[in-house]
């Protein structure tokens, strides 16, 4: 099943929650991040990145969606609800890593630069591997390294 279609899964899923005549509408908006993680060296399409993302509210705290992976030509695609999201939201940031044969973990981040909203944003990672490497292995452990 596609994110889109697992998307409107959840979306229907929330809707037969219970009802009751008090219970306060929820204002779901579904927008997105999306883009190429790219080999900075080589400029090619970098496949198997880990993509999370990281969103920071006005009282400082911070929660993070569940990881993502890029495709083999390193594109890759975040849905997200107002859900969660956890809006509003001060900033959000999104972070590819790339672990290597030798198990060394590479990241590199990008910032939204604006408050989440109901849009599909476009941004591309870059990542500078070393020269013998081309491609990432899939992280063993539930939240990313900084090598």
């Amino acid at each position: 099943m596609n994110r889109y279609a697992q998307l409107l899964l959840y979306i229907a899923i929330l809707s037969l929650g219970p009802s009751s005549s008090a219970a306060q509408p929820v204002n779901l908006q579904i927008g997105g991040i999306e883009g190429h993680v790219f080999n900075l060296r080589t400029m090619k399409p970098l496949s198997g990145a880990t993509i999370t993302v990281v969103v920071s509210s006005p009282t400082g705290e911070s929660s993070s969606l569940p990881q993502y992976f890029d495709n083999p030509s390193g594109f890759y695609n975040v849905l997200f609800t107002t859900i969660n999201m956890g809006l509003p939201a001060t900033s959000s940031t999104v972070t590819a890593y790339c672990k290597l044969s030798n198990g060394r973990v590479i990241s590199s981040a990008v910032p939204l630069y604006t408050t989440p909203q109901p849009i599909v944003y476009r941004r591309d990672i870059y990542i500078e591997l070393p020269r013998s490497y081309s491609r990432c292995l899939p992280l063993d452990g539930a939240t990313p390294g900084q090598g």
